[in-house]
């Protein structure tokens, strides 16, 4: 890959669509070396979204039953809402907005009497939303960990199988062992294709447009039509 500049082979792995073999056999690297770590990482966010239930717990409760004060609690509860907005039956569209603003002007003078008062209230939601919303998390890294051993390798015979057909090989490239034929069967260094579009074109990609033209399907590629035909 060192005639590539934007074609990087290792992490992150942005590859945009288009892959070379040496890119495929480094994320099947990386899979290796990581995999059995994924046990490890599954145990992890389990333990750490079971904490994090206990400090949810306990801000809850102290929200709900002695905040801000005991002798006069104000309860309050999380907003967080696991599901998903969705709209109505009818669908979902806004109102059209009055003359709400000389409202909206008059709320925000009270509340500003109350500024500090809100901004405590404000604040106390947001912890109990985030610790809520860290919980959701962690459990959903924990459950990807544990999907991961059943459906990467699944995922990686698909892949595996995609680079050996010739509808794909112009976003799967080949980069190792393909050889490269250009037109009148003359050798040329591979791949046929560029894997990052922001690269030179490769020796193949440019005998297509030269004005030289074999008239024949080059061996292993889709048919070409030379551009002096």
């Amino acid at each position: 890959m060192t005639a590539y500049k934007y074609a990087l082979p290792g992490p992150p792995f942005n590859f945009l669509g288009h892959m070379s073999q040496t890119q495929n056999n480094a994320l099947y690297a990386w899979i290796k070396r990581n995999s059995p770590n994924q046990p490890l990482a599954m145990a992890w966010y389990q333990i750490r979204a079971n904490q994090l239930r206990k400090s949810a717990g306990l801000l809850e409760q102290y929200y709900a039953t002695k905040y801000p004060d005991p002798s006069a609690p104000q309860a309050m509860t999380p907003s967080f809402q696991k599901a998903e907005w969705q709209p109505g039956p009818n669908g979902h569209f806004t109102y059209v907005n009055g003359n709400d603003q000389l409202s909206a002007v008059n709320v925000s003078k009270i509340k500003d009497y109350y500024r500090y008062m809100m901004q405590r209230d404000d604040e106390s939601m947001f912890w109990m939303n985030w610790l809520r919303n860290h919980i959701e998390r962690h459990e959903d890294m924990a459950n990807l960990h544990n999907d991961a051993a059943i459906q990467v390798p699944a995922l990686q015979t698909e892949l595996t199988a995609m680079f050996g057909k010739n509808e794909y090989q112009n976003v799967l490239v080949d980069d190792i062992t393909t050889p490269v034929v250009g037109v009148n069967n003359v050798s040329l260094p591979g791949p046929y294709f560029r894997v990052n579009q922001l690269d030179q074109p490769t020796a193949w990609e440019l005998s297509q447009f030269s004005h030289l033209s074999s008239g024949k399907a080059i061996p292993g590629t889709p048919q070409q039509t030379g551009a002096g035909s």
